[in-house]
């Protein structure tokens, strides 16, 4: 995978502007941060605790980090919401952990992982171009690779229809589904997810422009 294309997977999740820019990393999230909604308490480069079991955490972090810091993080393992936002405290704000370290552990464990997800609901994301296969993998980074809705809920709708957009390769529809999931978080506590959605959707556009 390209510099480029890890980027563009990590850019909104540490705010960097350009490949390796540090700086909202090393001012915003060093240490653990709540992002608000359904999250759980997040670590690195957007690794959500809340959604990782102890084992998963302990095979990413457990050489990475000291004993004190790994048991915070299996604490905070499977806890979402409201309830991790209590896990914010003097305890985690006195958790510093290097771009060095978070990088390592983004790209030895969270990218091949999620990479894998990625495939495996949308099995022709290798045909894809590079910009398209890295906004796949980046939007399953953060939003997860289920395609099924709670009863009474539409919020997959639009990451299962992207099934056909990315079997044929409809880079138009498939920017058009991305744009439309910026629906779900209008006027919410995560409302940058709205930007994100639009931003991912023109950087597919540009690339077969």
């Amino acid at each position: 995978m390209t510099p480029e294309q890890i980027h563009l997977i990590i850019q909104d999740e540490i705010g960097a502007e350009y490949p390796n820019d540090k700086r909202y990393y090393n001012a915003k999230c060093a240490s653990p941060i709540w992002a608000g909604g359904g999250s759980g308490v997040t670590i690195g480069i957007g690794f959500d605790l809340g959604f990782n079991t102890k084992a998963e955490i302990t095979k990413a972090w457990g050489s990475k980090v000291n004993g004190n810091h790994l048991v915070y993080f299996l604490e905070c393992s499977g806890i979402k919401g409201i309830v991790a936002k209590k896990k914010i405290g003097a305890i985690s704000r006195s958790i510093k952990i290097p771009y060095e370290i978070a990088i390592e552990v983004f790209m030895e464990s969270s990218l091949p992982k999620f990479t894998k997800l990625t495939k495996s609901i949308y099995p022709n994301l290798d045909n894809l171009n590079d910009t398209t296969q890295a906004i796949l993998i980046g939007l399953v980074y953060n939003r997860g690779a289920s395609l099924k809705d709670k009863e009474g809920s539409t919020r997959r709708v639009e990451m299962r229809e992207l099934v056909d957009a990315t079997n044929k390769a409809d880079y138009a529809v498939i920017a058009a589904l991305i744009h439309r999931m910026k629906r779900l978080w209008v006027g919410t506590d995560v409302s940058g997810l709205v930007e994100r959605r639009e931003n991912e959707s023109k950087l597919i556009l540009n690339s077969i422009a």
